[in-house]
C-alpha cells in the first residue's frame, strides 16, 4: 500500500500546476563570485534538484534591502541590479526541467545593518 499516494500527481494552484508534489526546501546560494552573484556550480546545484524531479526549486535566502539588512555574506542581495543576469541563468536552468524556481526572501531585521564578511567562494 503506497502510504503517499498523491506525491507524484500534478497539483493545480490557480493558474500555476507543479508536476508533482514534491518541493525543494530552501538552500542558501553558498558559493557566488566577489559580486555576490551565482557561480556555474550553484547554478548547476539547483538545477541537479530540478533534474532530480522536484517540482519546485527554492534559492534560500536572499536579502531584499542590503542597506537594512545584512547579517552575513553569503547572501544573494535583491537590491543589486547586477544580480538579474545569474538570477536569470538560474532560474532558467531550473525551468528547463519543468520545474518552478522560487526564492525565499530575507529581511534580517534587528539583526541586520552589519558591515558584509568577505563572501565564501570557490576560488581561496
Amino acid at each position: 500500500m503506497n502510504k503517499y499516494p498523491h506525491l507524484f500527481s500534478p497539483l493545480k494552484l490557480g493558474d500555476l500546476t507543479l508536476r508533482n508534489r514534491i518541493v525543494g526546501a530552501p538552500v542558501a546560494a553558498i558559493y557566488l563570485t566577489p559580486e555576490g552573484y551565482f557561480t556555474r556550480d550553484t547554478i548547476a546545484y539547483f538545477e541537479s534538484k530540478a533534474a532530480g524531479g522536484a517540482a519546485v526549486v527554492t534559492i534560500g535566502e536572499a536579502f531584499v534591502h542590503t542597506k537594512t539588512s545584512i547579517s552575513r555574506g553569503d547572501i544573494v542581495d535583491l537590491d543589486d541590479p547586477g544580480v538579474y543576469f545569474s538570477l536569470t541563468r538560474v532560474a532558467r536552468a531550473i525551468k528547463s526541467h519543468g520545474a518552478i524556481p522560487s526564492i525565499e526572501l530575507e529581511h534580517a531585521g534587528k539583526h541586520g545593518g552589519f558591515k558584509r564578511a568577505k563572501r565564501p567562494t570557490l576560488d581561496p
